[in-house]
This record gives structure tokens, C-alpha cells and sequence, in this order.
């Protein structure tokens, strides 16, 4: 599932949920272990931890040098800069919190689109589980052993009851926190440990006795149903699913209960289907098809791939190189470790040789941030072309204006950046900038214009904050008091012009899902910010947003594409879908445009004039990631604003 989905195959649009699968077997597996060394007195930590560190380091260490090894030709100096991070944080399983950090920075998340170490969040929620798992389990053993009399020969059952109230407590934990940051329940331990739980439930439920497998009956049922539930989401989900929380559920429980079906003494039908051959290679090598399957598709479509003149290799090729080094990871890398006899250490050495073998990776991370950072070194085994996409990529657009958010220096006029001619804020401006981050991806394009026409100009731009009163982002609740002070302060300042940018169907979309307010009309609450502005006297112009990309590997691809050609313009989507995704806003803008004779900009017809909207040209990308344009593409399309400037 995950393979497919990240080898961008349409059908598998959720194929993502293969990794909550993941979550349900490893704790339905190591818990059952677990439970069995703890049912006979067998168990030791440092016995559970060094068959850990057999199963996990060997190929994923092997996997961390070779990413880094290849990243150092083949990445750009800010991707294997994210590597090093990566790797340094792989050392000690906590990779998942680098990601969450990125995914949280607004302005950085898109970096994790080429990051080839993505993936391994996945290992350090699991090994973060199992490092307290264990004592989870003792805890529960030992408290329920004080109240036995020694000798009186009771079996203690596995806790079953503690489990599911650790689990439940997750799960309620998962939701709430997807309202709260997306991103941290996605990465996060304490929101997905209900997902390895579940499995460690049935294991438990299993343990305590033989009646509790399923009948043939149930079993073909539970299978049919849980196989139903897994594939079902893989279909119906796409990237704009919120995900996990709720909707992780149907995974979770499908995946049960078809390990659950598997328990009946007599194989059910699914159990058979699943049983046969090419299905269980896939799992033997899963471990390592996980580990090989990103870096291996993130190099051979990085732009160090083309800038070497390696050849370009369909999916399906790409696919089965995958398959293949998976195989030879397993076979040569994993089956060995995995021996006891053939590792022919002690416990003390193996677990030495793990926390060799984690600082090793910290080091190898720190060295290749180094190099990243040298950019007379590393940069030079590029073209000059290559690394100037990396930098388009991963400078944050008008980055001198995020503005002062304190709304008392808003009204006190202690906030926002100046724009063209005039270097001193006692300088009154001609116009003002006003909006979320997609007024600020238009800064440079307005600065460098007004420059050019002897204007000057102010811009006021907080991410996330549209330029609309008595709206609250989820993401950002302080936007309502910012936008409260910055428009107040706008209506008495003597600035005639003021154009307002904001991300105007996201908003709205977000307004309608997070129930801000009781009735609270996006689309009413724009067009009465505008009004508020004109009873101030001022002139007020819309920015009509830019085309939306599909994702944020789009604008890196099409820069790619640029540069193959020579320079020619590489397209995304098609005027149509634009306007589309668009019309709620448009329809507002049209409506305002004949009430109230409010002017609009619009980029469209300079990106969108040939009936599919430019992403690159000029062997650069003008696009930063899905819907932000970079400082060069705003400079390329700043004549949009000239009539408003010159007062036309």
C-alpha cells in the first residue's frame, strides 16, 4: 500500500493507512511475545531490547549510509542539510519529532516533500512504544501479584483492562489533538499509540485461552469484514483526508480482524488468500521494502539524478529496483542479524554494537549537514541551475515582512515593512499590503515595482491570519485580535489604497469545518471587511489567488522539467480546474466588483493565458510549493499591480 502510494499510483490515493496496518501487527506481535516471556517468568529487558536491536538496526543503518552516501551527489545543499538532520535524529528513534517540528513550521513543512528519511517517523513511534511497553506490562503484572498469596498457584491473566483504558485514552487524545495540531497527532507517540495497542489487545484477549480463537464461521466473517475495511480507505481516502484521529479507526479494526480470523484452527478463506506465495515474499521482505522504498524513489527522481544525465526510469522500473534491493536487504542484511547463532555476540556486545552503531548515525548526520552548508564544496558537483531550484524551493518568500502580531503595536503603528521608495515608517505610503502569507509570497514582486515607479508602499502580513473580521483559524486563533487592531488602525491612517491577499477557499473551507462561530459566513464577513474599509474612504483591491498545485513535489518537478527544456515553460494544472477550485471566491469578487465597483487583481491570464496554468520557465520554478509563489515568480508578475500604483 504505502509503496504504491508513494510510487504516485492513482488508485491508491490512501494507500498512507498501510502504515496504521503496520502499527496493528507490530503490537499484536511484540506484545504477544511479551506477554508469553511474562506468562512464564522468562522475561528480561535487556534480552527484549537486544532481539530490538537486531530486528531494526542492521538494515536501517545500512539504509541511513547509503542515503547519505547518495544524498551528498545527488540532493541539493538544503535537501541533505533535512537529511543530516534526519539521520542525526534516527540515531536515537526520535525522528518522528524532527518531522512533526517541520510539518509544524509553516513556512518549512514542504522541505519533507524530498526529505528520503520521511519515512522512518514510522520506526521511532514504534520503538518509542517499546520502550515503554515493557514496563507498562511489569507494572501491570506487579500490582496485580500483591494481592496473591504466595504459592496459592493462581495464573495471572495478561491485563487486558489496562490496556484498553491506555488505548482509549489515545484514541480520545488522537481526535481532540486533530483539532489542535494535525501534525502532532499524525507524528506523535501518545496519538497513535492506540493503534499498536489495539493489536497488543488482541494479542492479550487471544492469550487467555484457547476458546477465544474464532469458529470457522467467524472467522470467514471477521475476515471478509477486515479485509473490507482495510482496502475500503486505500480507494476513498485522499491527501485532504484528516488523518489520523476518527478516520483511522476503519484501518485499525479491519486490520484485527483479520489477524483475528487467522487464530481459527482451521485457515479461514481470506487466511488462505493471504497465504499464498507472492503475498507472503511481500512479507518476509516487508521490513526492508519499507526502509529501501522512499530514498530509492526520491533519487532517481531528484534533480541531482537529471543534472548527472542518468537516464529517467518509469515508475514500474523504479518499482521493481526496489523490489529487488529489498530482496537483498533482507536476505543479506536482515536474515543474518536476525540469527542469534550467526550474530555469535553476547547480549552485552549486541547492545554495545547498537549504541555504536546509533552514534555513528548522529556523527554521519553532523558531517553531512557540513557538507550541505559548504556551498564552495558540495554545491559545485551541481549545475548552477540545479541548485538554484533547491534555493527557490526552500527560501520562504518575503521573509523581511511577517509582521509585529502584538495588536498593541499594531495600533501604535510599530509593525509591518516598508515597500519601494521610502525607507522611514514616518513616511506616509501610498498603498498598503494587507493579508496571510499569501500577501506576503507577494512582497517582493510589489517592492521591487514600486521601486521601479518611485512609489512607496507598507505591508502587513501575518501567516495564516486572512485579511477578514470575526474570522478564527483553527490553526492560529490570535488572527482575530491581529486583524481586529490591524484594521482599525488601517481605517484611521490617511492610505487610500489598500489591497488585501489572503488564501481565500482554504479559509473559507476551514471557517465551515472548524463551526467558527454560530453562522459564521466567510464569504458575508469578506464582503463586510471590505465595506468597513470603503465607509473609511479607502480604495480597496482583492488579489485573486494563484493556481493550486496538486502537491508540493509539483513546483521541484516542473523546475526539473524547465530545465530539461531549455528553459521552456512547464504547466500544472489546466485553466478549468483552476477556476473551479476558485469559483466560490470568484463568484464573491463578481458580486463585489458590481455592488460596490471594487477592484480586483488577478494572475490568471499572465499564468493561465494558454489554457494551463505555468509553473516554471526560465529553468526556474515559480511556485515555492503548492499554492505560495516564489520571490522570482512575484517579480516576474509584478506589471499586475502597475495600475493600481499609478493610481490608474
Amino acid at each position: 500500500m504505502v509503496v504504491l502510494f508513494h510510487a504516485d499510483i492513482g488508485f491508491v490515493e490512501g494507500g498512507y493507512v498501510g502504515v496504521d496496518v503496520f502499527f496493528v501487527i507490530s503490537g499484536y506481535l511484540i506484545t504477544g511475545h511479551l506477554l508469553t516471556e511474562m506468562g512464564r517468568g522468562a522475561f528480561a529487558f535487556w534480552g527484549f531490547y537486544e532481539r530490538r536491536v537486531r530486528r531494526i538496526l542492521p538494515a536501517l543503518t545500512a539504509v541511513v549510509a547509503f542515503t547519505l552516501a547518495a544524498g551528498s551527489v545527488l540532493l541539493v545543499p538544503g535537501e541533505l542539510i533535512e537529511s543530516g538532520r534526519a539521520a542525526r535524529s534516527i540515531g536515537y528513534f526520535s525522528s518522528n519529532h524532527l518531522f512533526w517540528r517541520t510539518q509544524s513550521d509553516y513556512w518549512n513543512q514542504n522541505a519533507l516533500a524530498v526529505q528520503p528519511l520521511l519515512h522512518t517517523w514510522s520506526l521511532a513511534v514504534e520503538e518509542q512504544f517499546y520502550l515503554v511497553l515493557p514496563c507498562l506490562l511489569v507494572l501491570a503484572y506487579w500490582l496485580r501479584r500483591r494481592g496473591d498469596v504466595p504459592g496459592n498457584g493462581i495464573k495471572l491473566k495478561p491485563p487486558v483492562l489496562e490496556m484498553a483504558l491506555l488505548a482509549v485514552a489515545s484514541l480520545v487524545f488522537s481526535v481532540v489533538l486533530m483539532r489542535l495540531d494535525a501534525a502532532a497527532a499524525f507524528y506523535l507517540l501518545p496519538a497513535r499509540a492506540w493503534e499498536l495497542l489495539a493489536g497488543g489487545l488482541l494479542a492479550a484477549w487471544l492469550a487467555g485461552g484457547r476458546e477465544r480463537r474464532a469458529s470457522v464461521p467467524v472467522a470467514n466473517i471477521c475476515g471478509f469484514v477486515g479485509l473490507l475495511l482495510v482496502i475500503a480507505p486505500i480507494i476513498i481516502y485522499t491527501d485532504t483526508t484528516p488523518f489520523p484521529g476518527v478516520s483511522a479507526l476503519p484501518v485499525v479494526l479491519g486490520a484485527c480482524l483479520t489477524i483475528y480470523a487467522g487464530s481459527c484452527r482451521k485457515p479461514s478463506m481470506i487466511s488462505r488468500a493471504l497465504s499464498l506465495r507472492p503475498l507472503v515474499v511481500v512479507g518476509l521482505i516487508s521490513y526492508s521494502l519499507y526502509l529501501w522504498h522512499w530514498p530509492l524513489l526520491v533519487f532517481f527522481r531528484s534533480a541531482g539524478w537529471y543534472a548527472w544525465g542518468l537516464p529517467e526510469i518509469p515508475t514500474a522500473g523504479i518499482i521493481a529496483i526496489v523490489f529487488g534491493v529489498s530482496w537483498l536487504s533482507w536476505r543479506w542484511i536482515e536474515r543474518p542479524f536476525r540469527r542469534k547463532a550467526a550474530v555469535g555476540r553476547r547480549l552485552r556486545a549486541t547492545l554495545g554494537a547498537g549504541a555504536v552503531v546509533s552514534i555513528a548515525m548522529f556523527v554521519m548526520g553532523s558531517v553531512v549537514i557540513e557538507m550541505g552548508r559548504d556551498s564552495s564544496g558540495h554545491a559545485r558537483l551541481l549545475p548552477e541551475s540545479v541548485v538554484q531550484l533547491g534555493e527557490d524551493v526552500r527560501l520562504v518568500p518575503g521573509v523581511r515582512c511577517e509582521s509585529n502580531p502584538d495588536p498593541v503595536a499594531i495600533r501604535e503603528g510599530a509593525a509591518g515593512c516598508r515597500l519601494g521608495k521610502s525607507e522611514s515608517l514616518a513616511d506616509v505610503p501610498e498603498f498598503l499590503l494587507l493579508g496571510d502569507s499569501h500577501a506576503r509570497m507577494w512582497v517582493a514582486g510589489l517592492d521591487r515595482l514600486a521601486g521601479e515607479l518611485g512609489v512607496s508602499g507598507a505591508a502587513f502580513t501575518y501567516s495564516s491570519c486572512t485579511p477578514v473580521r470575526g474570522y478564527i483559524p483553527p490553526s492560529r486563533p490570535e488572527c482575530a485580535r491581529i486583524m481586529d487592531a490591524l484594521l482599525d488602525f488601517v481605517a484611521m491612517q490617511p492610505v487610500r489604497r489598500i489591497i488585501l491577499a489572503g488564501y481565500w477557499v482554504d479559509s473559507a473551507g476551514a471557517a465551515r469545518s472548524s463551526g467558527v462561530g454560530s453562522g459564521f459566513d466567510f464569504w458575508a464577513a469578506m464582503e463586510q471587511t471590505a465595506a468597513f474599509l470603503r465607509r473609511a474612504g479607502k480604495e480597496v483591491i482583492f488579489i485573486e489567488d494563484v493556481p493550486e498545485l496538486a502537491n508540493d513535489l509539483v513546483p521541484y518537478r516542473k523546475g526539473i522539467e524547465s530545465i530539461k527544456g531549455r528553459g521552456q515553460a512547464a504547466f500544472g494544472p489546466s485553466l478549468k480546474e483552476h477556476l473551479s477550485r476558485q469559483s466560490a471566491a470568484l463568484e464573491v469578487f463578481e458580486r463585489m466588483r458590481e455592488q460596490s465597483g471594487i477592484r480586483t487583481l488577478s494572475p490568471t491570464l499572465a499564468l493561465c493565458g494558454t489554457g494551463r496554468c505555468m509553473v516554471a520557465r526560465d529553468s526556474r520554478t515559480w511556485y515555492r510549493d503548492t499554492h505560495h509563489l516564489t520571490d522570482y515568480g512575484a517579480t516576474q508578475l509584478r506589471t499586475m499591480f502597475q495600475p493600481v500604483l499609478v493610481g490608474n
